[in-house]
């Protein structure tokens, strides 16, 4: 058992020399096979801890990844057997012990870098907004520049291990084991031991490329509902007569009593999570809150181009200022829902082929004061929205976030029904709760529960109440429920 410890801990030590290009030492990598299978468990488990540490949120075991190391190591001895390398006077299972012990060593090396760079790291954060792309590429700038330079280093230590265990031929050796090693990791699809809630799928594989090669292509089939392409300038050009259209339906308030006016804001034309959602809120307004009538939806996606206005801050000034002009300033309150993706300091209003503004605080600050509306509902569904209250805040408004200033929110995925705000605080507590002020602490602890249970940083929704919004809600309430 000692001797079996020994000859572990002398190939990752021969393979620690060996990832600072120090020469292998006489008698390096010759284990005996107990040993050599250790070394594999040491791999894997290392492989296992970058992967976990890479992996974040909800981090789990991926049993698939065990077979594709398997077949690695399998792969990896194959090669090494089949090319030349006994004619350099390298032994090839030597060789395997030395990829391995090296590997194994990079890999431990980089988990226990990750995991002490992970504060600074977290303050990367990839934000959808209008310039997603361009974002999406700076922010993952520095993990790309870190992958390239752990792939070259782990390549030059192999190149440098194969040159200094062949006793001549030392190139061709050093070409070879590099070639082997990239061969035996690319052969099968590869799956990682632990995976994350946001790890995309790996799925290449050389094998699965041969494949596709040689099978035929299968038969096309043609497409029997194309979506067809928009026209963004005849979309432009009706934007006036569908805004008119739509504000035509709005009813002046009931003189008997105090009244909401529900604007929908869904600006995000990518996914469908937020159409849906603007949907469904505005039904709830109209059938629990008395908003039929009173309420307007302007929503960005393709499926409602002939439907509802675009979710332009253009549009979103001329139904304000429509509203402003039929709302009562001393009785009536706007409730205002904007559901998309954001970060600190704007809201992302977005359809690719139209240059749409985004949403800012001074923008829609700037928007309700032109427009004269008094008492507000904010209801900002977006990462980072907690970053438009200060802007936001008046005596008469309640402002709703669904994130922190510095916070991401979930459940922003075409897949979904509802965010997580919109599920917790619209499809779940307002459909028992009249309060907007009551329902708001029942949506957060929900949230904080659904968080938990998904491993997901807390976002940490914001609310603000005005001193003077709540009598406002009250008479609304009151006049809608209690007479």
């Amino acid at each position: 058992m000692f001797e079996h410890s020994r000859q572990v801990g002398r190939a990752l030590f021969d393979g620690a020399r060996s990832a600072v290009f120090l020469r292998p030492r006489d008698g390096a990598f010759d284990v005996t096979l107990p040993a050599g299978v250790s070394l594999c468990v040491l791999h894997m488990l290392a492989s296992a801890a970058l992967e976990y540490v890479l992996a974040g949120r909800g981090a789990s075991f991926n049993p698939q990844g065990l077979i594709a190391h398997t077949t690695y190591f399998g792969a990896l001895a194959l090669l090494l057997s089949l090319l030349p390398f006994g004619l350099a006077g390298a032994a090839p299972a030597r060789i395997f012990v030395a990829v391995v012990a090296l590997s194994t060593v990079l890999m431990g090396t980089a988990a226990a870098a990750v995991l002490a760079l992970r504060p600074l790291l977290g303050k990367v954060e990839v934000r959808l907004t209008q310039d997603a792309a361009m974002a999406l590429s700076l922010a993952l700038l520095p993990v790309l520049l870190a992958l390239a330079v752990f792939v070259l280093l782990q390549a030059l230590t192999l190149a440098r291990l194969g040159y200094g265990l062949a006793s001549h031929g030392r190139v061709l050796a050093a070409i070879g084991i590099v070639l082997a090693q990239l061969l035996a990791i690319v052969t099968f699809p590869y799956a990682p031991l632990v995976v994350g809630r946001d790890t995309p799928p790996i799925e290449f594989s050389l094998l699965q490329a041969v494949v596709d090669l040689v099978r035929p292509p299968p038969p096309e089939v043609e497409d029997e509902t194309p979506r067809p392409r928009i026209d963004a300038e005849a979309v432009m050009t009706r934007q006036p007569d569908m805004m008119r259209a739509a504000l035509a339906t709005l009813q002046p308030p009931r003189p008997e009593r105090a009244e909401y006016y529900f604007l929908g804001f869904a600006p995000y034309a990518s996914q469908d999570v937020f159409k849906r959602e603007i949907t469904a809120v505005k039904a709830l307004f109209d059938e629990r809150f008395g908003t039929a009538g009173r309420s307007l939806a302007l929503v960005n996606h393709r499926d409602s181009l002939d439907t509802l206005p675009l979710a332009s801050m253009t549009n979103l000034n001329i139904a304000l200022q429509k509203l402003g002009q039929i709302m009562r300033p001393d009785r009536d309150v706007l409730v205002l829902f904007v559901t998309s993706h954001g970060n600190a300091g704007n809201i992302a209003v977005e359809f690719p082929g139209f240059p749409l503004n985004r949403m800012t605080p001074e923008r829609l600050a700037n928007a309700l004061d032109k427009a004269g509306i008094v008492n507000r509902v904010l209801v900002l569904s977006a990462c980072h929205s907690g970053s438009f209250i200060e802007r936001l805040k008046t005596d008469t408004s309640l402002i709703l976030a669904a994130a922190h200033a510095d916070k991401t929110s979930f459940g922003c995925s075409n897949e979904n029904e509802w965010t997580y705000f919109g599920d917790a605080y619209f499809n779940r507590a307002l459909r028992t709760e009249t309060s907007l002020i009551d329902a708001f602490a029942t949506a957060r602890d929900l949230i904080v529960s659904w968080e938990k249970r998904d491993e997901l940083e807390p976002s940490e929704p914001q609310i603000f109440v005005g001193a003077g919004i709540k009598a406002k809600l009250d008479a609304v309430t009151q006049d809608a429920h209690g007479r």
